[in-house]
């Protein structure tokens, strides 16, 4: 299905709806998420880089959730990354595309109605999420190759093609433990009877192993109100139901519920895979307060982006069975436009102000810039701290840093250690409640009044140069530590 279903035509469409994407959403390299994983390849494949970076070391010498993505990247040439990461990029996003066409075909019959499930659920609704989650992503990264493979998972799972289901989730759940984990179950609960207990088996023998060392190697010794509070400051935006934002629940729950009632009617296996979502996020949401730990551990709720993409499938499929005239009348319909006129509108300010194109040959923006410059001028082994909210850093300066906040190395061992450091370098503590963006302003005004004490304690602990700016929009400067 994946590689004999889609024709010539298909193709150039996914094509051109993939630069659509990248019209609006932009691309990132080198930045964001992918500082979890791109420097952690250029150390392996030169280990004179990072020598001395605390996620790196956090990182290296023992199996861990980004190992395989880490090692299939060190084997491309670094010159080749600015091309070869968007080709790839470009190639799993027309998969994963090809994916969300081909579900959305099994419910609804006119084109305009297939893509325009596209368009809603990957632009007019991005960024409106329960989890901060999504199905694409602006860059490449190991989330978005697990979902173009979860999603093709749930495909075969509900085609009964046992083995492609298996081989799916398994790879899925090498590259994210968590997609995986997520998407065997959920295909379990979509397979037919017959074959489920046969699927969760096989499956289990393949990633069990791999997804144990993981757990262990996060819960060994950490103590569960320590880890709970990290992932609060931390991570509260994928982990805690009240930071996911009351204009999400709003867009959204009205959405899931009709969801559930339409496909009750349309396709009672699929009806039972999406109620037991909701069911899920319901018990996630009562165990958070109870044992915080083991609700975490499942991130629940990024499984409804799955909800997501089907209620939009579920609103379309009702409008193509409707009467025009009547339907214009109906206030289901009144009620959808003014949702989607109003998350249009939100998520087109977001998109000014997030939108960057880092694509092969663009000019350096302001942060690439000083990167590279402080590559230039520093000694390959020099350790740095750098604003929480500076993702270039690391892989355009290929120097190390004393702590990172955007990439956090899921060790119990190293947890502790990168609590503390975030206290001392970003002033940052467990009891502050903030957004994300007062925690990025709030750690770089830290920076800016370090006192000398504080300095010289950094100096002696390995750290040669702070980088800070004086204001949200403002330059860098880098200052080095006598």
């Amino acid at each position: 299905m994946i590689l004999k279903e889609p024709d010539i035509r298909r193709v150039i469409l996914y094509f051109l709806f993939y630069l659509l994407l990248l019209l609006i959403h932009g691309y990132y390299f080198g930045s964001h998420d992918q500082i979890d994983f791109m420097p952690y390849a250029r150390h392996i494949q030169d280990n004179l880089l990072y020598s001395k970076d605390f996620y790196i070391g956090c990182m290296t010498g023992h199996l861990n959730e980004r190992w395989l993505i880490a090692h299939l990247i060190s084997l491309i040439p670094a010159p080749w990354w600015p091309m070869g990461f968007l080709f790839l990029h470009c190639l799993v996003s027309i998969l994963l595309l090809h994916g969300l066409y081909s579900w959305s075909r099994m419910f609804l019959k006119s084109e305009v109605q297939i893509w325009s499930s596209l368009f809603i659920t990957l632009i007019l609704l991005y960024h409106r999420n329960l989890g901060g989650n999504e199905l694409y992503y602006n860059m490449f990264a190991a989330s978005l190759l697990a979902k173009a493979a979860a999603i093709w998972a749930l495909w075969y799972a509900y085609h009964s093609n046992l083995y492609k289901a298996i081989a799916l989730t398994s790879l899925a759940s090498y590259l994210h433990p968590i997609v995986g984990a997520q998407i065997l179950l959920l295909s379990f609960v979509l397979m037919d009877r017959p074959m489920r207990w046969k699927y969760l088996l096989v499956s289990l023998v393949c990633i069990s192993p791999y997804l144990y060392i993981l757990l262990y190697d996060l819960h060994a010794t950490l103590p569960d109100k320590l880890f709970v509070e990290i992932m609060r400051l931390r991570n509260a935006h994928h982990f805690f139901p009240d930071a996911f934002g009351r204009l999400n629940y709003f867009l959204l729950t009205p959405l899931f519920l009709f969801c559930l009632f339409r496909f009750y009617q349309l396709d009672q296996r699929l009806a039972r895979m999406l109620l037991f979502i909701v069911v899920g996020c319901i018990l996630y949401g009562v165990i958070i307060y109870y044992l915080p730990k083991y609700a975490i551990l499942t991130q629940w709720f990024k499984t409804t982006i799955w909800l997501k993409f089907f209620s939009v499938i579920a609103i379309l499929n009702l409008i193509n069975e409707q009467n025009v005239k009547n339907w214009l009348k109906s206030p289901l319909t009144i009620g959808m436009v003014v949702i989607g006129f109003t998350a249009y509108k939100i998520n087109r300010n977001l998109q000014l102000n997030y939108s960057m194109y880092q694509l092969p040959g663009s000019a350096d923006n302001h942060e690439m810039t000083i990167a590279k410059e402080a590559k230039k001028i520093t000694a390959k082994d020099a350790v740095f701290i750098t604003p929480p909210d500076f993702t270039s850093f690391k892989y355009f300066a290929e120097r190390s840093t004393f702590i990172d906040w955007k990439a956090i190395p899921h060790r119990d061992q190293c947890l502790d250690t990168w609590y503390n450091r975030v206290n001392m370098v970003y002033g940052l503590q467990f009891e502050q409640n903030m957004s994300l963006s007062d925690i990025y302003k709030n750690a770089n005004t830290h920076l800016l009044k370090m006192s000398d004490d504080q300095k010289f304690k950094l100096k002696t602990e390995g750290v040669d140069y702070i980088i800070s700016r004086s204001q949200v929009d403002g330059p860098y400067t880098m200052m080095k530590l006598d």
